[in-house]
């Protein structure tokens, strides 16, 4: 789990996942590129990673009943 962490913070941080701001409009496009590529690359090793999928699949099932559970209470609380 650490070294998916790990994975997505080396990701966020370079400045080529944000691309460039300013600069050459000739060079703007080699850095969307270049970002495009290191997200499907991200992306592609994710998908491989059964650890990190199943990790990821049981955290959005914790968000989804609790959710639920929250729009329930309010259901419940609305006419009070």
């Amino acid at each position: 789990m650490d070294s998916n962490k790990r994975k997505i913070r080396k990701f966020l941080d370079s400045p080529s996942s944000i691309g460039e701001i300013g600069g050459v409009g000739g060079y703007a496009a080699t850095s969307v590129r270049s970002a495009h590529f290191q997200a499907v690359v991200t992306v592609r090793d994710y998908f491989t990673d059964e650890m990190f999928l199943n990790q990821l699949t049981d955290r959005v099932y914790e968000l989804l009943v609790e959710d639920l559970q929250l729009q329930r209470e309010r259901i419940i609380n609305y006419g009070q």
